[in-house]
């Protein structure tokens, strides 16, 4: 495969910004090595200084700290706002305050499906043996998912695909959460939520990683 342009998402906001040096560290370190990588932070401070890779190009957008939980509800919407400076092949996103911890490369890339199928998608690591899900239960919201379609439940804090089908998601899930919004309604799990809903009207027709590529920190026993 060639050099494709990738992309990363990243919002840090508030006391959040504290983990930009290390998400950027670990990225450079393991995350599409080889390639150039375009950074789209969004951060409501663009004078906070933090030492930038030499193979990264960073763009900040500044926005404003949305306390919780529309700090993450309305991520959609702020991508959705700058799709027009998205310049890249395949764009991710990931949560502020993870980190890379070993090497992702093009094995996440869903080069064979179809370009409107062409979402990447980890399995949360919460429900991947047990089963199950934090499904939005409540027919009054638009993240709402029928049991028959609760088949597997997936994280919200590593997402992304192709450029243009990943952005056109985001439209979509933008307009279902707004309409939330004018019925009253906040989804159960916000952002998440509407992303399962998403999925499960397009079962199998994306690319499905594993919870190792969006797994918890384990806890050392002393």
């Amino acid at each position: 495969m060639g050099k494709c342009k990738i992309g990363l998402l990243i919002i840090a906001t508030n006391k959040y910004k504290q983990f930009i040096e290390q998400l950027l560290k670990s990225t450079d370190e393991y995350f599409f090595v080889g390639h150039k990588l375009n950074i789209y932070l969004f951060i409501d401070d663009t004078s906070y200084k933090f030492p930038i890779p030499p193979r990264m190009n960073v763009q900040l957008f500044q926005i404003e700290p949305l306390t919780f939980p529309y700090a993450t509800l309305y991520r959609f919407h702020i991508f959705s706002q700058v799709k027009k400076y998205i310049d890249c092949d395949y764009i991710f996103y990931s949560d502020i305050d993870m980190r890379f911890v070993d090497f992702v490369n093009e094995e996440i890339l869903p080069i064979d499906l179809p370009d409107e199928n062409k979402i990447v998608a980890v399995r949360h690591c919460g429900f991947y043996a047990k089963g199950g899900g934090s499904w939005e239960t409540r027919k009054e919201s638009t993240a709402y998912v029928s049991p028959e379609k609760r088949k597997f439940y997936y994280a919200g804090g590593f997402q992304g695909g192709h450029k243009d089908a990943y952005l056109s998601a985001c439209e979509v899930m933008k307009k279902d959460i707004e309409t939330d919004s004018a019925n009253g309604i906040i989804a159960q799990w916000h952002d998440e939520s509407h992303f399962n809903q998403y999925l499960s009207e397009r079962l199998g027709d994306f690319k499905e990683l594993t919870p190792d590529y969006c797994m918890v920190q384990e806890i050392e026993k002393r």
